[in-house]
């Protein structure tokens, strides 16, 4: 069971890593005027509009990806849906990396389009941990998917900053980091064969509708806790991805960051991730209700990015994404919890989708609309997620989240 668990903790991870590299090398190759991947007479505007399509393509693409994989993985089996989601993936991750190489903008959108509709990894993975889980330890499990893929999140940045930057080795580039994330990824496959023992699953035949996307979320009207706890994680998600893929752009535009300052800030939030996930969750875990977590999480992700839009510290960001991303992480690993309480073994793979394709959905609608917003101003994205993390703290009382009267 432990080679299997890691098998399946290294898909988050590399899921994590794949978004910690990402956002500081696309925030340098097309926003940053000095890149030479855009020609150098395209507008701010313009960059800025091609940023959040290349960020919104791949959510989006991932929202349906994850949607069918995860429900596909109830009836197929998870290790062959996970089997598609690597393979995938390294495919993505190629035309990627080919696309820096040649600088192609047409070519880096289809990569980040097949990556994003083979990114349901992480919810197949997850939906897999819990499948070897029992009840005793499966919020323990669901803490370590967190811990992994805070680390990934750690180690996607220090490889995207280190292994990109030319000053450090004539050999470093934009494109040399994808290239180690496809070499981890085919390591992945491999373990994935060799350990990764199917347990629960029934296996069924299945065929690809479209409908089936429509279905999956009809479904969640007919459990209302689901149905509470999606607008309330929606909601927390939306708020956390906009600060999530306009942190770079805004500390850029404000305080000058560089790739390297940038990714520091993603390694940071990393390393708070894990922080709250690895190590404040197992003190907190059944000595507080997982609705307090939640609540104490929003507040506190709220009250820090108010206070990073009213400080104007070059150190400040430093600071203020450590209990942010701290407290994203508890709120975050108590609402899966909620969620996989609220439906039956059966139901895994379904409920985990919905939560990957929240996630996915609100990231689609951030990049769409904040190219736009932070082009008005740079503040304007993050004070939205501010005001969002309030409205989903209120939500928390409203709305009932569990089946217990706690």
């Amino acid at each position: 069971m432990k080679k299997s668990l890691l098998a399946l903790l290294l898909i988050v991870f590399i899921d994590g890593s794949g978004i910690g590299i990402l956002f500081p090398i696309l925030n340098d190759v097309l926003i940053n005027t000095t890149s030479h991947f855009l020609p150098a007479h395209t507008t701010a505007a313009q960059r800025y509009f091609d940023y959040s399509v290349t960020i919104s393509l791949f959510f989006l693409c991932w929202f349906i990806g994850a949607t069918y994989l995860s429900k596909t993985s109830d009836s197929i089996g998870r290790k062959k849906a996970l089997f598609v989601c690597l393979y995938g993936l390294l495919s993505g991750y190629c035309l990627t990396a080919l696309a820096l190489i040649i600088k192609s903008f047409a070519l880096l959108l289809a990569g980040r389009i097949i990556a994003g509709l083979t990114a349901g990894s992480q919810s197949v993975a997850q939906a897999a941990i819990i499948d070897i889980s029992t009840q005793k330890n499966k919020a323990t499990h669901l803490g370590w998917i967190a811990v992994a893929f805070s680390l990934g999140l750690v180690a996607g940045p220090c490889i995207g900053g280190i292994f990109s930057d030319k000053r450090l080795s004539v050999y470093f580039n934009n494109e040399l980091p994808f290239i180690i994330l496809m070499i981890l990824i085919l390591s992945n496959i491999l373990m994935v064969y060799r350990y990764y023992k199917e347990s629960v699953v029934e296996k069924k035949k299945h065929q690809f509708k479209l409908a089936d996307l429509v279905k999956q979320f009809s479904l969640i009207i007919s459990n209302p806790i689901v149905r509470n706890l999606s607008l309330i994680f929606f909601i927390q998600q939306f708020c956390f991805n906009t600060f999530y893929v306009f942190i770079s752009p805004y500390l850029y535009k404000t305080y000058h960051y560089s790739t390297m300052q940038n990714s520091a800030i993603m390694a940071l939030l990393g390393i708070s991730n894990l922080v709250g996930a690895g190590c404040i969750l197992p003190i907190v875990q059944g000595r507080i209700a997982e609705k307090n977590i939640i609540r104490f999480g929003l507040i506190t992700m709220s009250a820090s990015l108010c206070l990073l839009l009213t400080l104007h510290y070059n150190y400040s960001p430093y600071i203020l994404v450590i209990p942010f991303m701290i407290t994203y992480a508890l709120a975050y690993t108590m609402m899966l919890t909620l969620f996989s309480n609220a439906v039956e073994k059966d139901q895994q793979g379904w409920v985990m989708g919905i939560t990957v394709s929240l996630f996915t959905i609100g990231s689609a609608i951030t990049a769409n609309v904040g190219g736009a917003l932070i082009n008005l101003s740079e503040k304007l994205p993050l004070a939205i997620a501010a005001i969002g993390c309030i409205a989903s703290f209120s939500l928390s009382f409203i709305l009932k989240m569990s089946k217990s009267k706690n």
